[in-house]
């Protein structure tokens, strides 16, 4: 029986409060912000996972440093400006 699993949609935004917003499809492994949505990492305000599960967002550009849990309840603002993100 084979099992599948769909990846994580992930809205990110350049504002506080979910203005202008851009969607990441999940890749499972650990991506650069700026690489994967096309905004700028300084310029990542909020966001929100839009089905279900969660992130982990970081602020080394590796999967490194602090780091906080993004979910379905969404942040309109985020505690610092991540700069790579898993799911």
């Amino acid at each position: 029986m084979a099992a599948t699993t769909t990846a994580k949609r992930v809205e990110l935004c350049k504002e506080s409060n979910m203005v202008d917003c851009a969607i990441y499809e999940s890749s499972w492994s650990c991506d650069y912000m700026e690489d994967v949505v096309g905004i700028p990492d300084a310029k990542i305000r909020s966001g929100t996972v839009v089905f279900f599960g969660y992130c982990e967002l970081f602020s080394g550009e590796d999967c490194d440093g602090p780091s906080f849990r993004l979910d379905t309840k969404g942040l309109n603002t985020m505690p610092f400006i991540p700069k790579s993100i898993i799911c």
